[in-house]
């Protein structure tokens, strides 16, 4: 038994906080799961922007602004924050602003109604979340990948996409039925 223990390999630092790091990635993972069918993944968006009178040529911009925004503002991000030695702040910054521009979106629709304006509030709304979702992404992939080790880094990250797209399924079908609810059709 002694034999065991000496040739087994030491345990790393990180490996204690294992539990508590899937867990902290894994909810954050939950949220982006709710959200991220509405806003990149599903025809919704689409759909919604065609209920409002938006063009062919404005519908196909959504994806245009997203990925300008991510490959953009995250060489960008990179650069500001490459001499970080921990993330962690920026990644809760970039998180909480990333979050605000469809909540905000919808509160100015709620108090003004839907107008000849809801096109171009969405737009500004949405080229600024592709903007801070471009900001979001390299410090959060540096700092994932530093909260495991070596050899716990495949069992975290995995159980945060497990609970990540068991999310993006419970959207989808709430997207479902929010469809044949409202009847909203192309």
């Amino acid at each position: 038994m002694k034999n065991r223990r000496l040739n087994a390999s030491p345990v790393h630092p990180l490996d204690s906080f294992f539990l508590r790091n899937t867990i902290g990635i894994s909810g954050t993972g939950f949220f982006w799961g709710l959200g991220l069918p509405v806003l990149l993944e599903s025809t919704f968006l689409q759909v919604y922007l065609r209920k409002l009178g938006a063009s062919n040529l404005l519908i196909g911009m959504v994806p245009a602004m997203l990925f300008a925004g991510l490959s953009m503002f995250g060489l960008f991000s990179g650069y500001l924050t490459n001499h970080l030695e921990s993330k962690r702040k920026a990644v809760i910054v970039t998180h909480v602003f990333g979050s605000l521009p469809f909540p905000l979106l919808g509160i100015v629709l709620l108090a003004t109604g839907f107008n000849s304006f809801s096109i171009p509030m969405f737009f500004i709304s949405y080229g600024l979340f592709s903007a801070l979702l471009g900001l979001m992404a390299p410090p959060w992939q540096n700092y994932i990948v530093k909260i495991f080790s070596e050899t716990s880094a495949v069992q975290g990250l995995s159980g945060m996409w497990i609970v990540k797209n068991t999310t993006k399924i419970i959207s989808s079908f709430i997207i479902a039925r929010a469809f044949e609810r409202l009847t909203i059709t192309a």
